[in-house]
């Protein structure tokens, strides 16, 4: 359906918080990062887990962590909207709000890079990210769909005009040449975002830093993406792995 479509094409899936907390604890040992940056936040929910997590149960670290720590990125002006309200409602303090919100950028965090961050240039120490797992294709039905036609998956096609799928097709080649000069490591098949975030975060996490990303098990089982492990192993000093078998369908 249409919203499916623009979901799928944003990426704009939800996160349980049970999977959010887990995903935070990889930040609750260890120096607190001075920098924590979620490249595709959505509405916020790993971001606040991320807070939560590293303040405990103090109110100033809370306030300290918004104010100084905190960094979200998402194409979506409403979802992002969303992360603030989320954010925000962890804090009463209009300073610590105002700096915040100034850290909650409508950004393609693929194209941009650090670009968008420059107080950041070197890197930030922590990133948490559930990247988009989409593949980066169009096809002539979800097109239709967005443009407005009544339809449904499998219905015959009646003459409609191409003309809307070739331009989004076309859009689509453009702005994947232009990832395929920044990014290296996606192999063969079909591009995949999540693919190019699991490089994108690596290039803008500075050494010694943390990373902790909720990604499909094509990552350790796939043979497109052989040059992202041996990245993952040449460049990590320690990388931990869980794997989800998702009974609990979150």
């Amino acid at each position: 359906d249409t919203e499916g479509f623009v979901r799928r094409q944003s990426g704009a899936i939800y996160t349980d918080f049970r999977l959010a907390q887990h995903l935070a604890m990889a930040f609750k040992h260890g120096r607190s990062p001075k920098s924590l940056l979620d490249p595709a936040c959505g509405s916020g929910i790993l971001l606040c887990a991320a807070t939560l997590s590293l303040a405990g149960d103090s109110r100033k670290r809370i306030d300290e962590i918004l104010r100084d720590s905190i960094c979200g990125a998402d194409l979506s002006e409403q979802a992002l909207r969303g992360a603030a309200l989320s954010l925000c409602s962890l804090t009463g303090n209009r300073l610590v709000i105002k700096k915040l919100l100034g850290r909650l950028r409508q950004l393609d965090s693929l194209s941009g890079g650090l670009a968008g961050w420059p107080e950041f240039e070197r890197g930030f120490d922590a990133v948490i990210a559930n990247p988009p797992w989409e593949r980066a294709k169009i096809t002539r039905h979800e097109v239709l769909r967005i443009s407005g036609v009544e339809r449904h998956y499998g219905d015959r096609y009646r003459g409609e005009s191409m003309e809307g799928i070739q331009d989004a097709k076309a859009r689509l080649r453009t702005y994947l040449e232009d990832l395929r000069e920044r990014f290296s490591l996606q192999g063969a098949g079909d591009p995949d975002l999540y693919k190019f975030f699991i490089e994108l975060i690596l290039t803008v996490t500075q050494p010694g830093g943390r990373i902790s990303l909720l990604v499909p098990a094509g990552l350790i089982r796939s043979q497109g993406t052989h040059a992202l492990r041996q990245a993952l192993f040449d460049k990590l000093g320690r990388l931990n792995l869980t794997i989800f078998d998702n009974k609990s369908r979150f």
